[in-house]
């Protein structure tokens, strides 16, 4: 076996010990910072991604007309809106998920007629 080749039975077992030593470090990690600091983080995560992507999915696979840069603006918009909306403490009033969900389903559907429109003129 040459210098720098792993073979197929080395990469199972390396990924393996690097997924093993990740888990590790994870439940140290959960066990050692505060219970809220996770939820925390998790909600972020979940009215950022799972938010802004839930739209981009829907509208890609239902709707032709959607696609490239539409897309891409739903999800920076999304990014930022959630940043933005959790910094402001909106989040205690309306949970960002929601509030990310439909923002970014009007820039989605407001950005495709727009850019669709011009293309077509």
């Amino acid at each position: 076996m040459r210098k720098g080749k792993v073979s197929p039975r080395g990469a199972l077992t390396q990924s393996r010990v690097v997924t093993a030593v990740l888990s590790v470090i994870a439940l140290l990690l959960a066990v050692i910072s505060p219970s809220d600091l996770i939820y925390t983080i998790v909600g972020y995560v979940w009215a950022g991604i799972g938010s802004t992507f839930s739209v981009v999915i829907l509208l890609s696979l239902f709707w032709k007309r959607y696609s490239g840069i539409p897309a891409l603006l739903t999800i920076v918009t999304g990014l930022v809106f959630t940043i933005v909306w959790i910094s402001t403490g909106m989040d205690a009033i309306i949970t960002s998920r929601l509030m990310t969900f439909l923002v970014a389903l009007i820039v989605a559907l407001v950005s495709t007629w727009l850019i669709s429109t011009k293309n077509n003129e």
